[in-house]
């Protein structure tokens, strides 16, 4: 139970990591698609929201499913 909890706090932490840097750049590319007058069906701050939380899911996920492979073994 421990390593299940080690691994999925670093799949959260490589997550939130990544989901920062992403979401950031999309957040700066969408308000500069803004700044041109093109309207998007989304603001920039949901995408980065959006973004953010895939990478998340996604860190957190990848980190299960590695510890759910090594239970098959």
């Amino acid at each position: 139970m421990a390593r299940l909890l080690y691994r999925l706090t670093k799949g959260f932490l490589y997550g939130a990591v990544v989901g920062v840097f992403f979401g950031t750049s999309l957040y700066l590319l969408a308000q500069a698609v803004l700044g041109i007058g093109v309207v998007l069906g989304l603001t920039p701050a949901q995408i980065s929201a959006v973004v953010f939380g895939s990478c998340l899911v996604g860190g957190v996920g990848m980190e299960y499913a590695d510890w759910m492979d090594q239970q098959k073994e």
